[in-house]
C-alpha cells in the first residue's frame, strides 16, 4: 500500500486547523497527518506512530506544497523527520511535554479555534465533538517512545457530550473546560441526565475532570436503582472532578459520582447540593465494593428513607477503603446504619472527618464490622483548622502545591487542584479613624473575579500605623489559592472632635458657682465622651453676678 496519512491519503487542497493521532502504516508515501500532499498545510500537527519503508514522515510522506505553523511528536511518532520527500519548511518537532504547552504552537489560535485546557492536554478543536488528545495526568511510566505511547482521551466540552459517554462505555475522557448542566433538569420529561454505563455494561475507563466542575446536574429517577453521573463503574477511575449543585433522586445505590463502583477509585473529587434514594445513599457513591475513595469529600445533604445511608458513601464492602476525606453535608436516613461517612462498613478507613454538628449524626458509620479507628468527629470550627486533619498532604499556605488547602477560620479543607493560582500584595494606604477595625489595600497580578474573593487584609482600628496582615483574605473552591507576594501598611490618621465647654445661667447666692461639663461634636461610629481622654474643662465659675 501506498499515501496513507493519518487524516488524509493523498491531498491537492489546504489541511488548515487539523490534526491526527492514529498510527500509520504503509510501503511508500507515509505521513502521520498526509501520505502524499500536492496543496498546502497549516496550523495542524499529529502524534501517531509512523511507519514504512519509503518516502515516510511524522507529519507528511511527501510533500510538494508549502508547509507553515505545523508540528510533530519526536517521541510517540517514531520518526526523526517531518517530511520523509521534499521541504520540512514551515515544521517543528515537539516533545510529548513541550506539546502540552500552547507557548509550543505558534501561529495556532487558542482564544477561538484551538484549546489544550489549561495546557493539561495536547491541542484540541473547540468546534469539534469527539477530539481524541493526551492527557499529562496519565502519561505512561518509563521513556515515552512509538511503543510507550500516552493513552487517548476523548475531550468532553458541554453537557451533550457529557451524555453522549453512554455510547463508549471502555474509552477514557476528561473535561475540557468546566460544565453548565443546569439544562438537564428539564430533559427527558423532568427524569434528567442519563447515568452513564448501566447494568449490564458498566463504565470501564478513566474519567479525568482536570480539576473542572459540572454544576447543575439532576438526576431525578426515584424508580431507578444505580443512580449517579456514573450508574454502574468496574475497575475504572473517576479523579479530579467537582459536582456543584448536583440533584439526584434514585432508588436504591444513588451517590454523586456513581451508583455502583466496584474495583477502582474516586480521587481528588467532590460534591455539593443534594443525593437520595431509599437505600444505600452515600454523597460520592452508593456502594462501593473494593474500590476506593482518597483525598475526597462530599459537602452534599444526603438522605435516604430507609438504611445504609452515609455522608461519603452508603456501603463499604470488601477490601474498599477511604483514605483523607471528609464529608459535612447533613446526612439523615429513618433506619439503621446511618452515619456521618459511611452508612455500613466492611471495609477500611483512615484518617477521615466528618462535622458532628452540620451532619446531624453523632457516629461516623452506622455499622462497621472493623471498628471506628481512623475516623473523626470535627465540630465546624474545628473543620476549619489545619491542625485538625492529621496525616494531610494539607496547608494553609499558596502556592505549596500540597493536595489541601485551607483558609484558617475561614474555610474548610478544598482541593487546590481546583483553584486557581493568584499573587496578591498588600499595598501602602491611609485613612481616617472610623471606631471599626479597618483592613488595608492589596492588588492582584493579573485579572480575577472579586466575588471569589472574599474578606479584607487585616490592618488595625485605632490611629497608628500597621503591617497589613493578608491572611484576612481568603476565596473557595470554585475559586483562588491566594499567593502573598509582599506586604504593605495602613496608616490610620486621628480623625477630628470639636470639644465645646458647657455654658449655664443661675442666680446669684453669695457663694462661688460654676458650670461643668463639655459636649463633642465629629465622634464616630456611635461613640460618646467616654472614648476621650485628658479633656477636662475649667473657668466658667465665680462669685458675684
Amino acid at each position: 500500500s501506498f499515501r496513507t496519512g493519518g487524516l488524509v491519503g493523498r491531498s491537492d487542497g489546504t489541511i488548515s486547523q487539523s490534526y491526527a493521532t492514529g498510527s500509520v502504516s504503509s510501503a511508500t508515501y507515509t505521513g502521520g497527518l498526509v501520505g502524499q500532499s500536492w496543496g498546502a498545510i497549516n496550523q495542524s500537527y499529529a502524534t501517531g506512530r509512523v511507519s514504512g519503508s519509503q518516502y515516510i514522515g511524522a507529519l507528511v510522506g511527501s510533500n510538494r506544497s508549502t508547509i507553515t505553523n505545523s508540528y510533530w511528536n519526536t517521541e510517540t511518532s517514531g520518526q526523526t523527520n517531518a517530511v520523509g520527500a521534499g521541504s520540512s519548511t514551515g515544521t517543528a518537532g515537539l516533545t510529548t511535554a513541550q506539546m502540552f504547552d500552547a507557548a509550543n504552537f505558534s501561529g495556532f489560535d487558542f482564544a477561538d479555534t484551538w484549546a489544550n485546557a489549561d495546557n493539561q492536554t495536547t491541542p484540541y478543536l473547540r468546534a469539534l465533538a469527539g477530539n481524541r488528545v493526551f492527557n499529562k495526568n496519565d502519561l505512561p511510566t518509563g521513556t515515552i517512545n512509538a511503543t510507550n505511547r500516552p493513552a487517548l482521551y476523548t475531550v468532553i466540552q458541554n453537557v451533550e457530550q457529557l451524555q453522549a459517554m453512554r455510547n463508549n462505555l471502555s474509552a477514557n475522557y476528561l473535561l475540557g473546560n468546566p460544565i453548565d448542566a443546569s439544562a438537564t433538569a428539564s430533559w427527558n420529561g423532568g427524569a434528567g441526565f442519563v447515568p452513564v454505563g448501566n447494568a449490564t455494561y458498566a463504565y470501564t475507563g478513566d474519567f479525568d475532570g482536570l480539576g473542572y466542575s459540572i454544576n447543575g446536574l439532576t438526576i431525578n429517577r426515584p424508580s431507578t436503582n444505580n443512580v449517579g453521573l456514573f450508574e454502574s463503574v468496574v475497575g475504572g477511575q473517576i479523579s479530579n472532578v467537582g459536582l456543584t449543585n448536583a440533584a439526584m433522586i434514585g432508588r436504591y445505590y444513588v451517590g454523586g459520582l456513581a451508583g455502583h463502583f466496584d474495583s477502582g477509585y474516586i480521587r481528588e473529587s467532590y460534591v455539593t447540593g443534594r443525593v437520595s434514594g431509599i437505600k444505600f445513599v452515600g454523597g460520592l457513591a452508593g456502594y462501593l465494593w473494593n474500590a476506593s475513595i482518597k483525598e475526597s469529600y462530599s459537602a452534599a445533604d444526603v438522605s435516604g428513607s430507609d438504611s445504609i445511608i452515609g455522608g461519603l458513601a452508603g456501603l463499604l464492602y470488601d477490601t474498599g477503603r477511604i483514605e483523607d476525606s471528609y464529608a459535612t453535608g447533613q446526612v439523615s436516613g429513618t433506619a439503621s446504619s446511618t452515619g456521618g461517612l459511611i452508612g455500613y462498613s466492611y471495609g477500611s478507613i483512615t484518617n477521615s472527618y466528618w462535622n458532628t454538628e452540620t451532619s446531624g449524626q453523632t457516629s461516623a458509620v452506622g455499622f462497621s464490622s472493623v471498628g471506628t479507628s481512623g475516623m473523626t468527629g470535627l465540630t465546624t470550627a474545628q473543620m476549619l483548622q489545619a491542625d485538625s486533619f492529621a496525616g494531610w498532604d494539607i496547608d494553609a499556605q499558596g502556592g505549596t502545591g500540597t493536595v489541601w488547602r485551607i483558609y484558617e477560620g475561614h474555610s474548610t479543607p478544598m482541593l487546590r487542584r481546583f483553584l486557581t493560582a493568584l499573587e496578591v500584595a498588600g499595598e501602602n494606604s491611609t485613612t481616617t479613624y472610623s471606631g471599626t477595625e479597618q483592613g488595608g489595600s492589596w492588588n492582584a497580578a493579573g485579572e480575577y473575579d472579586a466575588d471569589r474573593i472574599f474578606g479584607q487584609p487585616i490592618g488595625g482600628k485605632n490611629a497608628g500605623t500597621y503591617n497589613i496582615d493578608m491572611s484576612g483574605l481568603y476565596s473557595n473552591q470554585q475559586g483562588y489559592d491566594l499567593i502573598t507576594t509582599g506586604g504593605g501598611t495602613l496608616t490610620i490618621n486621628k480623625a477630628q472632635a470639636t470639644v465645646t465647654a458647657n455654658s449655664g445661667t443661675t442666680t446669684y447666692n453669695g457663694t462661688e458657682q460654676s458650670v461643668d461639663g463639655f459636649t463633642v461634636d465629629g465622634l464616630v461610629n456611635g461613640e460618646d465622651q467616654s472614648v476621650l481622654t485628658g479633656v477636662t474643662t475649667s473657668g466658667g465659675k465665680g462669685t458675684n453676678a
